[in-house]
């Protein structure tokens, strides 16, 4: 089976604020999306978690923004 790709929605876990540009990787939330924060990233636990790019913002709580996923 194939995932979709291109501009899709994806809900986002707001806690550290996302900026347009922010690359977006697994939350520890189920079925949310989080900020890479990249001055605190473990490298080998970020391989393979990155989903995508912020095409939104968004400044707290939960929320479903547009990425570009792919």
């Amino acid at each position: 089976p194939n995932a979709p790709n291109g501009k899709l929605p994806l809900k986002a876990d707001c806690k550290a604020p996302i900026k347009q540009g922010d690359l977006l990787v697994s939350s520890r939330e189920k079925g949310y999306a989080m900020k890479l924060d990249l001055d605190n990233v473990d490298w080998k636990k970020a391989i393979g978690t990155t989903l995508g790019k912020a095409l939104e913002d968004c400044e707290s709580g939960e929320k479903t923004i547009m990425a570009w996923v792919g």
